[in-house]
């Protein structure tokens, strides 16, 4: 995809001087395969300008250990910047162009015109990092290697298409980001690597997105240094885990049963949508834009104008009121 997801996990191969053959955009329906023209430049002198990660770290504790300590401009004493989303890569065309890379785009990757092309590039290994379409098998098979996937979630929990938005909503303190080889299955494929991760209270969805992306970047791209040395390891995932669809709005209603804690990172995470959270509780129905802070007060001082103090198990949410 043309994310910030996909963008920061390329400029990390890219950073560590990861051979790119070719970058594959999912383009629009119907059509099978076309060259991107060559993009104009931004003035990034290289891929990787924006961070220098260290390979040695093995788990990144928090978004504070990310930006003390991947934060740093490449060459430069500069201090990180306050947060993830204030530094991005190039488009992506236009990081592939950087490196002599070309880019493409197609709408079905089992098209004859996509796998002849796949085929004929005679690949080592495809790297996925976010991707809008089942990959079938026949297409799976074509790489040397095979297709490694880089997934925000530590299977095998939270398969599927948003696992973030899944794990705020249960509550979850900490995530992590997972390595694995795709297969006919959706994110149930082999692990390769795992990393943990811990965010900030009342972080943004979009920065835990660019954090996870910063993380599993740098993943990939030591275990496809270890590749270059031997195979790399496969431990099936273990029986059970989960799978979560696409969010609908009805995903956006709170419960009062949580506890304050819970539904403030919740709506910090996803008030970025600008779809209202719906909480009922005494009879009362609230739509409640964004959360500003939280207490284990269940009767706080009065609110100010814009504002309630929303009421959940053991606390209380202080958050703007939708108009």
């Amino acid at each position: 995809m043309s994310g910030p997801f996909s963008r920061i996990v390329l400029d990390r191969l890219l950073a560590n001087n990861i051979g790119i053959a070719a970058v594959l955009l999912s383009g629009q329906s119907g059509v099978p395969l076309r060259k991107l023209p060559r993009p104009r430049t931004t003035g990034l002198s290289k891929p990787g300008d924006g961070f220098e990660i260290p390979l040695e770290n093995t788990t990144v504790t928090s978004a504070a250990t990310v930006r003390e300590e991947y934060g740093v401009a490449r060459g430069s004493s500069t201090p990180a910047p306050a947060r993830a989303a204030d530094w991005m890569p190039p488009a992506i065309p236009e990081l592939a162009d950087q490196v002599g890379a070309p880019s493409y785009d197609c709408g079905e990757i089992g098209h004859p015109e996509v796998t002849n092309w796949l085929a004929a590039m005679s690949v080592d290994v495809v790297c996925v990092a976010c991707w809008n379409r089942v990959i079938p098998p026949s297409v799976l098979d074509i790489p040397r290697h095979g297709f490694l996937n880089v997934h925000p979630s530590l299977l095998p929990a939270y398969r599927g298409p948003n696992p973030l938005f899944w794990q705020y909503r249960a509550g979850e303190k900490a995530t992590g980001v997972s390595v694995h080889w795709m297969d006919a299955g959706l994110d149930t494929g082999d692990i390769v690597g795992q990393r943990e991760l811990k965010f900030e209270e009342g972080i943004r969805g979009a920065e835990a997105e660019e954090l996870c992306a910063l993380a599993g970047g740098e993943l990939l791209a030591e275990l496809l240094e270890k590749l270059k040395n031997g195979a790399l390891p496969r431990t099936p995932q273990p029986a059970g885990g989960s799978y979560f669809p696409f969010p609908s709005e009805e995903d956006l209603v709170l419960d009062p049963n949580w506890d304050p804690r819970r539904a403030f990172n919740f709506m910090r995470a996803y008030a970025e949508w600008g779809i209202p959270f719906r909480l009922e509780t005494e009879g009362t129905v609230f739509r409640l834009a964004d959360a500003l802070e939280w207490t284990e007060e269940a009767s706080p001082e009065a609110a100010g104008e814009g504002t309630v103090w929303a009421q959940f198990r053991g606390g209380s949410v202080l958050a703007f009121e939708c108009p």
